[in-house]
């Protein structure tokens, strides 16, 4: 979406064909500040490159608009910072400045962290990665019991294997709750919800949610869109 400023006074959000009308119609000057979620800042139209012809910028009023998807180029730009003037009302960087602020707002979580998004094809990955780990690890712990058997005797050995998978499940209902939460929080749901994996029959419908429902267009109070 677009916006644009002249003598202080905002417009938008605009979609590409209405901004294509507006410099049209010669609305956008080359000094006009306009702004898009994919900068992230105000900038000139003539500082904007892809958005007017710089052989025409200066010859009139909005004068050779390339093609709009040109800005995609500068997907990858985040200029936006506090002492630079305020983004517009209703653009993402206006939702990420409203909750940057808060304890829940984290851009880039760890993978041991309670806090941030998680999208979800992350989700998906990092739910293998840690089944796999559980794998392996009761796999390695059944091995080593085994070669060890002579030593404990079968008391001994059924008295560890329990206390071993009771470590390694443990471990791995943990990782998930930590995968699971930063999901929940995609969803720009509390991490609370995931109580609800207790439940007979329920937690299945549930856990196929997580997997598929989109997560929130745009930033929320838990953090930015994940990449």
């Amino acid at each position: 979406m677009w916006y644009y400023s002249i003598n202080g006074t905002q417009r938008g959000p605009l979609t590409d064909k209405e901004f294509l009308r507006e410099v049209n119609d010669g609305l956008i000057e080359p000094d006009t500040l306009v702004w898009n979620d994919e900068l992230n800042e105000w900038r000139e139209a003539q500082n904007v490159p892809g958005l007017l012809a710089p052989e025409d910028a200066a010859s009139r009023p909005g004068a050779g608009l390339r093609e709009v998807a040109e800005y995609g180029m500068f997907r990858d730009e985040r200029h936006w910072r506090d002492a630079d003037p305020s983004p517009p009302a209703g653009s993402n960087a206006a939702q990420e400045a409203r909750y940057k602020n808060s304890p829940h707002y984290e851009p880039n979580p760890s993978f041991f962290s309670f806090r941030g998004r998680l999208g979800r094809l992350a989700h998906f990955l990092q739910s293998i990665a840690v089944m796999g780990v559980l794998i392996i690890a009761i796999a390695g712990t059944t091995a080593t019991l085994v070669v060890t058997e002579e030593l404990v005797g079968g008391d001994g050995l059924f008295l560890l294997s329990a206390a071993a998978m009771v470590v390694v499940y443990a471990a791995a209902a943990v990782l998930l709750v930590f995968v699971s939460i930063k999901r929940l929080h995609d969803l720009d749901l509390s991490g609370w919800f995931y109580l609800v994996m207790l439940i007979p029959f329920v937690s299945f419908l549930f856990a196929l949610y997580m997997l598929f429902a989109p997560g929130t267009d745009g930033p929320n109070r838990y953090g930015p869109v994940p990449s």
